[in-house]
């Protein structure tokens, strides 16, 4: 009889641990996958223009300069970073930084694309948040 009273209290145990974890998911799960899918594809076009950046930098002669490449590379890297450690907070940080590297670089050609990809999805991600 012990026996099966102590099952019943580890089950109920299971029970309400597994409850408490499920009042703590949230509410819209779509919501929450579609914010990881925009910061997942604002890392990635960082990428493409860190790539650049760094294509740029390494022609002859020089397409970009050592310090605007510094600059960029430098805020892709922070970018990133911010993105990660803050998921939901991070588009007024990563906009801030992005429109300073953009005012410092944003006439080089070689960066232009990059610069339009990332402004047009900003943009979208803004408008949907």
């Amino acid at each position: 009889m012990r026996r099966c009273a102590r099952s019943r209290a580890a089950s109920l145990v299971v029970v309400c641990f597994y409850l408490s974890l499920g009042a703590s998911c949230p509410v819209h799960p779509e919501a929450d996958a579609r914010a990881a899918q925009y910061a997942s594809e604002v890392v990635l076009r960082l990428g493409d223009l860190q790539a650049a950046a760094i294509t740029a930098n390494t022609m002859t002669p020089k397409g970009l300069s050592d310090q605007d490449a510094i600059l960029v590379v430098r805020f892709t890297v922070s970018a990133s970073r911010t993105i990660k450690m803050a998921p939901y907070g991070w588009l007024p940080t990563v906009r801030a930084g992005y429109e300073e590297v953009k005012a410092r670089s944003g006439t080089n050609p070689t960066l232009i694309a990059a610069f339009v990809t990332i402004d047009s999805l900003l943009d979208a991600i803004g408008s949907v948040q």
